[in-house]
């Protein structure tokens, strides 16, 4: 599979290239993704590429969840597609993973804390 692997800053930004994430290509979707995981905290897949997923897919989406939470780090989804995004609210898993609808809507979610943080003690000092 061929996946564009991008940092801002310690965000790791995993471009999926590929339109469907379906029971046919779940098993080489981990293969490829799980290796680049490794022990990146802060991590977006973009899936703007996307145009279905399957419930092979969410589980195969929750797998990626669960190896960078073994990390004690955080996953977030960019999924622009409309039908796709759809399909994760169906079976709620924005409510266990945030989904944005931009890698940099995604990315600025993991800076804000942080910046929120720097501007909270630059005021307590």
């Amino acid at each position: 599979m061929d996946m564009l692997v991008q940092h801002v800053g310690d965000v790791v930004i995993l471009d999926v290239k590929r339109e469907s994430i379906d029971a046919n290509e779940v098993d080489a979707f981990k293969r490829d993704i799980t290796p680049l995981l490794g022990s990146n905290k802060k991590v977006v897949l973009d899936f703007r590429d996307m145009r279905f997923i399957d419930s092979a897919g969410i589980v195969a989406i929750l797998s990626c969840l669960r190896t960078v939470a073994s990390q004690s780090g955080e996953l977030k989804l960019s999924v622009p597609n409309e039908s796709v995004r759809s399909e994760l609210e169906i079976t709620r898993i924005h409510r266990i993973i945030d989904v944005f609808g931009s890698v940099d809507e995604a990315v600025a979610s993991f800076l804000a804390p942080s910046l929120v943080a720097s501007i909270q003690h630059q005021v307590d000092h």
